[in-house]
């Protein structure tokens, strides 16, 4: 089993239960791991026999662009986008924060984690 991934990919997009945080938006950054079946490509060194990172960045972009109240559906949503993607996908991994979250306080960013077994 191989894992590829990608961290901190940044985004602008529209996230939140508050009115504000769905008209602004707000700044956020994206982990994502992907651990498929297939070691193919430590024989070939071709990208066509591994998982290709750039569509882990398209799927973070296109699902960032879909405005959510909760990260944990838009993570869900990744997951589900990159899992459709190449059957050969067994386990993702999305990390999601959200810089400066609206609380009565301070706080650099608030932060969800969601990991779901695929295929």
């Amino acid at each position: 089993m191989i894992k590829i991934g990608l961290s901190n990919i940044e985004t602008h997009g529209h996230h939140g239960v508050f009115k504000e945080e769905q008209e602004k938006g707000n700044l956020f950054f994206t982990d994502v791991d992907v651990w498929f079946k297939s070691m193919k490509s430590v024989a070939t060194d071709n990208l066509e026999d591994t998982f290709d990172y750039q569509i882990i960045h398209d799927a973070v972009k296109a699902e960032m662009a879909i405005p959510s109240k909760l990260l944990e559906h838009l993570a869900g949503r990744i997951i589900k986008t990159l899992s459709e993607t190449d059957k050969r996908i067994k386990k993702v991994k999305v990390k999601i924060a959200k810089m400066n979250p609206p609380i009565n306080g301070k706080a650099e960013r608030s932060i969800i984690e969601l990991k779901e077994r695929v295929n």
